[in-house]
């Protein structure tokens, strides 16, 4: 007890990180041929807080991509142009908070069927 203020135990539940896209899992991005897309992936928790975040692009150098980074609360792949050499090329995001780790893969396949096609199942 300080002065009026009362504290109690207060719990902080110790874990993480998360990604706000998805944890240890992956997505399967569709993209345009010729378009601009942002893979990102967003810190939502961690304690201890995030020490260490990345993202790995493909293996072959690519002109048409950067990468942008906020800090250890989200980093983020810009591709412009986006052609079909990304087909099959994962981008995998990590976090680490010295406790645990967690990962995000991006399946990527850029291009799809032409205008007006019909397809049935």
């Amino acid at each position: 007890t300080l002065g009026d203020v009362h504290v109690k135990d207060v719990t902080f539940a110790v874990g993480g990180p998360y990604f706000i896209e998805g944890t240890n899992t992956s997505i399967l991005s569709e993209i345009r041929t010729g378009s601009n897309v942002s893979l990102k992936c967003t810190v939502r928790y961690s304690l201890p807080p995030v020490t260490k975040l990345e993202i790995f692009p493909p293996n072959e150098s690519e002109s048409n991509w950067i990468i942008k980074k906020n800090g250890t609360h989200s980093i983020e792949m810009v591709i412009t142009n986006a052609t079909s050499k990304m087909n099959t090329r994962d981008i995998m995001c990590s976090a680490g908070n010295g406790i645990g780790t967690a990962q995000l893969v991006y399946h990527n396949f850029v291009g799809g069927p032409p205008d007006k096609v019909n397809a049935s199942v």
